[in-house]
């Protein structure tokens, strides 16, 4: 019998645990979190799990604290994701 998308999901995500390679991360952040993310891995030319990964192991250098997105960069590029999503 042919096995469902969730069961060969389910083997994947298993074997990739068990060959210690990655583990599954699943969260929910505010929209701000979500849209700063999203900026900075723009910015970088980087996929978000790449830029989170990078945030989280790298050490705070003076470069990094100059990227970190601002409060008014972040209502800023909200405000353009909800014009462009709900015009």
């Amino acid at each position: 019998m042919a096995k469902t998308n969730a069961q060969r999901q389910a083997e994947y995500r298993a074997r990739r645990r068990r060959d210690g390679v990655r583990t599954r991360l699943n969260i929910e952040v505010s929209l701000v979190a979500h849209f700063a993310l999203e900026r900075l891995a723009h910015h970088h030319g980087l996929t978000q799990r790449q830029m989170l990964e990078r945030l989280i192991t790298a050490p705070m250098t003076p470069c990094a604290r100059h990227s970190m997105p601002t409060p008014s960069s972040v209502i800023s590029i909200r405000r353009h994701h909800e014009h462009h999503l709900y015009p």
